[in-house]
């Protein structure tokens, strides 16, 4: 089995807090398609997301942090 694994970093331009953060790798991980959804702990603003791009893509992704009502672009790897 051939299974395509893709990263992408996440930059949200607010500081976010713990609470946001954690809120923000659920509605990610919710998708269905991200294998993780991990916020880097030092910076409060960046979240690496590994996913599968034959299910969904990293604009699908960055929809998902924008529809939480962030500002966010990607970052690539």
């Amino acid at each position: 089995m051939n299974t395509q694994r893709g990263d992408v970093m996440i930059h949200v331009h607010e500081n976010l807090t713990a609470d946001q953060l954690r809120q923000l790798e659920s509605a990610i991980s919710q998708t269905g398609c991200a294998a993780s959804a991990q916020a880097a702990p030092d910076s409060g603003h960046m979240i690496l997301v590994r996913f599968d791009p034959q299910c969904t893509s990293m604009d699908a992704l960055l929809q998902v942090v924008r529809d939480q009502g962030f500002r966010a672009d990607l970052v690539g790897l």
